[in-house]
C-alpha cells in the first residue's frame, strides 16, 4: 500500500513539475545493463503466476551509456508494469536494441504482452493525462491515468517517442 501511495504521489508531482515548467535531464554515465536488471526484478515481483517473463538485449547493445537513467528507468518501470499488471497469462516481453538512423544510434525498447489488449478506438486518447481506458479497470487495477503521460514526456526529452499497437483480448506492444 505505501509503494502504490508513493507512486501515485511521484506520478502527481512529475505531471505538476512538466505543467509548471517542464522537466530537464540529468544524464550521466550509467550502466544500462544494471538499470534493465532492476526494471526486470521491479517488475517480476509482480508476475501473476502462470505469466512468463523475458528479457532479450541485443548483442550491439552498449552497457556503458551517458543517459538519464533515473528518468529511462522510470519509463520503462510504467511500461513494464502495465504489461504486467493488465496480463494474467500468456507473457510479458521486454526487448532492447539499437536502430541507426541517419547517423545517430537509437536505443529501442519493446514491451510485448499477451494482456487484456486495448481497444483501438481508446489507443488515441491513450497518452493523454488522467486517461484511462476503461473507468471499471481503475477499480480493478489502480492507477490515476498519468503514467504513461508522464513515460511519453521523458521519453521524449530524451529524445524519443513511445507508440502503442494493440489488440483487445490479444495483447499489446509499447
Amino acid at each position: 500500500s505505501s509503494e502504490h501511495l508513493r507512486t501515485l504521489i511521484m506520478n502527481l508531482l512529475d505531471f505538476s513539475k512538466f505543467e509548471a515548467k517542464g522537466a530537464e535531464l540529468n544524464e550521466r554515465d550509467c550502466s544500462l545493463f544494471k538499470l534493465l536488471g532492476d526494471v526486470r526484478e521491479m517488475c517480476k515481483t509482480n508476475l501473476k503466476e502462470g505469466v512468463a517473463y523475458e528479457h532479450d538485449i541485443a548483442d550491439d547493445v552498449p552497457d556503458r551509456i551517458k543517459l538519464d537513467d533515473i528518468k529511462l528507468k522510470q519509463v520503462l518501470i510504467n511500461l513494464v508494469g502495465n504489461a504486467v499488471k493488465f496480463t494474467s497469462s500468456g507473457y510479458v516481453k521486454q526487448q532492447t536494441s539499437v536502430e541507426s538512423k541517419d547517423g545517430k544510434h537509437y536505443l529501442i525498447f519493446r514491451i510485448y504482452d499477451t494482456g487484456i489488449g486495448i481497444p483501438e478506438e481508446k489507443l488515441a486518447a491513450l497518452f493523454d493525462p488522467f486517461s484511462q481506458v476503461d473507468e471499471g479497470n481503475k477499480r480493478n487495477f489502480g492507477g490515476t491515468g498519468l503514467g504513461l503521460h508522464i513515460a511519453l514526456n521523458y521519453a521524449r526529452l530524451m529524445g524519443g517517442d513511445i507508440t502503442a499497437t494493440s489488440e483487445l483480448g490479444t495483447g499489446t506492444e509499447f
